[in-house]
């Protein structure tokens, strides 16, 4: 994705909303790479700021994106608004990384800081529901606390120290990893499921 000034996107012609955490920066590289495993499935996105994504759920877009970025989710009133707002619109909804801790906060799970936090391109997660086992790209120093009974449910856990690496509840999932990363083999299901939700399929992460 290039720097510079975006364009004003076109929500009517957009099927999915990329909802960037921050109110006034896009971030960079990770956005050109999700942007462009979300078109190779036939999903067109548009970039749009956080206070912007009641004009895009008022288009009509089909789908939400909250990505990755730097910072304390503790202390983003704007992305937690917005994963708030994404929420309620019960418009399907994937938060990556970042993303996934401010879509944990805006559900009411707490997010904590990691001793350690996990850096590299060499962690592995295991699906919860299969038991396979993936070699992820991860860079954050915050987890999810364990969800309790009621709250949402784990996706997958680190196969290193245990700890949530996704969570899923009625119409939104979020993944801490990078599943546009694939460092090891391609872990496409997360993308897959979160197109085949936009397109009236039923998700199967």
């Amino acid at each position: 994705m290039r720097n510079g000034p975006i364009a004003k996107p076109n929500f009517s012609a957009a099927r999915a909303a990329w909802i960037s955490p921050s109110a006034c920066c896009m971030p960079v590289s990770p956005t050109g790479a999700i942007a462009t495993g979300m078109l190779r499935r036939g999903v067109s996105v548009a970039i749009v700021s956080a206070v912007n994504l009641r004009a895009a759920i008022a288009a009509g877009t089909r789908g939400i994106i909250l990505s990755n970025g730097p910072g304390d989710p503790w202390h983003d009133m704007h992305g937690t608004r917005a994963a708030a707002e994404a929420i309620a619109s019960d418009i399907p909804t994937l938060g990556i990384c970042y993303g996934h801790q401010l879509l944990a906060i805006a559900d009411g799970l707490r997010v904590k800081r990691l001793r350690c936090g996990h850096r590299g391109t060499n962690h592995p997660i295991a699906n919860v529901r299969t038991g396979n086992v993936t070699v992820t790209s991860h860079n954050h120093g915050f987890t999810v606390v364990e969800p309790g009974a009621g709250e949402a449910l784990v996706t997958y856990r680190s196969a290193l120290d245990g700890t949530v690496e996704g969570i899923e509840r009625d119409s939104f999932s979020g993944v801490q990893f990078h599943p546009e990363g694939s460092p090891g083999p391609r872990l496409d299901e997360v993308m897959d499921s979160f197109a085949a939700a936009i397109t009236g399929a039923r998700r199967c992460t």
